[in-house]
């Protein structure tokens, strides 16, 4: 089989996101032994510009992935290998069953490398010290989780842990880098019933992660830390589904909380642009932007509800099938923003702090509208399949405020630009703007014996 996805978002000039991606699957299904294997291509890329700054991000991926599974009576065994000549990554899963399969147990672990994302920090103001900062980031990373579930007559039901740990990877040839230090964990409540009219799903997750990032530069076997970053954050949810031959209903809630901790002590600041300099510039610099260290740290928070419905369609002309279908999934976010900057000047034994504080809200309410195609010969063996989906928030409202340190309060953009000194409307209508994505696949069935073997691209 070949599948190629695509996500197009926020297409503009201070802002922008997008995502591609193919992959071929060929897979082995027999009675004790399925075998997987995948060859995969990835592109991602993103934009922000704010003030006299912009950031930009990229990464590209090139990999190959085999996977196996083994079913035997009470035990099923399961590994897979992903990866290229750069990075690789690696898991297992093992679970035991009884003979009714009434409750079943298992545990998996895993690890490996993940990279390279390549970020790019440039000035629009340039002045020769610091106009350009690449960056790179590569983690390495071990998870390891357990699982407990019954099934009983047309109920399955499931509770899944998993643990995550990431430590800094090492330098090697990179001049500045992003690095990180994480831990997480991930709980899931999963509930089926496979009815005779249709199936009813029901997911609740909970997560929390605590991650530091840092921002490094290595210079003649010296390495000089100058950013770091603490953020904390919790995540709860639930989605409920229900789906049948023409039908697919689905509605869930989520929340989502960060927190970025104040730190006073010195080598914890946000940013240290001095830090990023070479020895030298930095004997002939007078007080400036690149002597002052910067501060960030606040609360967000989030939250976003979703209630989709899909009808699907079937007709057979001359012993074809065809699933023509149409959706809608309706959505609202709302966001809340409380922040502070503090910009701290040192010189000789004086220190000048300067804080701002800003203050954020977010609310949109739009629809992802989605058209779906599959067509498959009389014996099914071929089949196509493409997606399209139309983000579009109908109403975007944003407000965000900046305090100085003498109570003077002002309204300002989310990028920091704005057309003419003047700050773009509070309440936004865009029907029809922001995004798009799409999804298609092609593949082929055919057996031999007791295998089946399916090619998918």
């Amino acid at each position: 089989m070949a599948r190629c996805s695509g996500l197009f978002l926020l297409n503009e000039n201070d802002a922008s996101a997008n995502a591609f991606g193919c992959q071929i699957l060929d897979s082995l299904r027999t009675s004790v032994l399925d075998i997987d294997a995948k060859l995969r291509h990835s592109e991602t890329s993103g934009s922000w510009t704010y003030k006299a700054w912009k950031l930009k991000s990229e990464m590209s991926v090139s990999e190959m992935e085999i996977g196996t599974r083994g079913k035997f009576r009470h035990l099923i065994l399961e590994t897979s290998v992903a990866g290229n000549n750069e990075h690789l990554r690696a898991l297992t899963v093992s679970s035991l069953q009884l003979n009714d399969s009434l409750f079943y147990i298992g545990m998996h672990l895993g690890g490996g490398s993940v990279g390279t994302l390549k970020t790019k920090w440039t000035t629009l103001v340039p002045n020769g010290l610091l106009d350009t900062v690449d960056l790179e980031y590569e983690a390495r990373y071990r998870t390891k989780g357990a699982f407990i579930g019954s099934k009983y007559l047309r109920h399955v039901a499931e509770i899944n842990w998993d643990f995550l740990h990431t430590r800094r990877a090492p330098f090697e040839d990179v001049h500045d880098a992003i690095r990180d230090s994480s831990e997480g964990i991930l709980g899931r409540l999963n509930y089926e019933y496979r009815g005779t009219s249709g199936t009813i799903r029901f997911l609740a997750l909970w997560a929390h992660l605590n991650s530091e990032f840092f921002l490094l530069r290595s210079e003649e076997n010296n390495v000089k830390r100058f950013g770091y970053l603490e953020l904390r954050g919790n995540l709860e949810g639930a989605n409920l589904a229900y789906e049948n031959a023409k039908w697919n209903l689905q509605a869930g809630a989520f929340f989502l909380q960060l927190e970025i901790p104040r730190h006073a002590e010195r080598f914890f600041e946000t940013l240290a642009p001095q830090r990023a300099l070479d020895y030298s510039l930095l004997q002939t610099l007078s007080l400036s932007f690149y002597k002052v260290n910067y501060r960030m740290y606040g609360d967000l928070s989030g939250f976003l509800s979703h209630a989709k419905i899909k009808r699907t369609f079937e007709f057979s002309p001359g012993e074809f099938h065809l699933r023509p279908g149409i959706s809608a999934d309706f959505f609202y976010v709302q966001g809340k923003l409380d922040g502070a900057q503090e910009n701290v000047k040192t010189a000789l034994i004086l220190t000048q702090v300067r804080k701002r504080i800003y203050e954020g809200s977010l609310n949109a309410f739009g629809v992802i509208a989605g058209l779906s195609f599959k067509v498959e010969t009389p014996k099914r063996r071929f089949f196509f399949d493409a997606n399209a989906y139309q983000i579009a928030p109908l109403i975007l409202s944003k407000e965000l405020t900046e305090t100085d340190e003498n109570g003077n309060e002002v309204d300002v953009s989310f990028t920091g630009n704005t057309e003419d000194g003047k700050v773009p409307s509070k309440t936004e209508y865009l029907p029809l703007r922001t995004g798009f994505a799409f999804d298609a696949s092609i593949g082929f069935r055919f057996y031999c014996g007791i295998a089946a073997m399916s090619l998918w691209v």
